[in-house]
């Protein structure tokens, strides 16, 4: 194994911070808002919130399920209730094997979603099979209840730098 040398470690660093902040700075706040409002609604409503994700995004979704449990909590309030479906890998791998990957968050949903409830999809491609079922499904409960919402992180490109849009 070749080790980079002091030099160009600093330079992925520096390359990585620089296409983080351009990132950043494209993230519409409006967006943001919506997802923040969105959050509150579900919060104030005692609704579920289900959080997905693939590889690095399914670290992201239970590091935010955290965050929402964890850090939201005010005395004399109700809490936030907010699950990532990444980590019951049990059941992960007892729908892979027995159905399909592609099968992974959307059947947990059919048997979770309620009316009102928000799936949050982190995705880096925003094209993964599971991730797609799982917000199709979501969409088609909104359709059918008018309450659940569906969001999407998707990235630009896969690569080793971060990228970000919200789609609501």
């Amino acid at each position: 194994m070749v080790m980079m040398g002091w030099d160009q470690n600093m330079d992925s660093i520096d390359l990585y911070l620089t296409e983080l902040e351009e990132v950043i700075h494209k993230l519409s706040r409006n967006e943001v808002r919506a997802v923040a409002d969105a959050l509150m609604e579900n919060w104030r409503a005692r609704r579920q919130v289900f959080i997905i994700g693939n590889g690095g995004s399914a670290a992201a979704a239970s590091h935010m399920m955290n965050d929402l449990n964890k850090f939201t909590i005010l005395e004399g309030k109700h809490r936030f209730r907010a699950i990532a479906l990444t980590d019951n890998v049990p059941l992960m791998t007892a729908v892979s094997n027995d159905l399909s990957y592609a099968d992974v968050f959307v059947e947990p949903l059919r048997n979770l979603l309620q009316p009102g409830d928000t799936v949050i999809a982190i995705s880096a491609s925003g094209n993964s099979p599971n991730i797609v079922k799982a917000v199709e499904y979501a969409r088609i409960s909104r359709s059918r209840t008018g309450l659940n919402m569906a969001y999407l992180f998707p990235a630009k490109e896969t690569s080793n730098h971060a990228q970000a849009q919200l789609q609501a």
